[in-house]
């Protein structure tokens, strides 16, 4: 699976934020374009 490359668990405690930043709008991209799947598809 790809998540896990999203979040990596063995990570220094400075980059915590940088990678909440970075994944949280590819996160909800992801669930955008997902449900926009699913009304396509109806």
């Amino acid at each position: 699976m790809q998540e896990d490359a999203a979040f990596p668990h063995k990570k220094p405690s400075q980059s915590v934020l940088e990678e909440s930043s970075y994944s949280r709008p590819r996160l909800v991209a992801r669930w955008f374009f997902s449900c926009r799947a699913e009304n396509n598809r109806q």
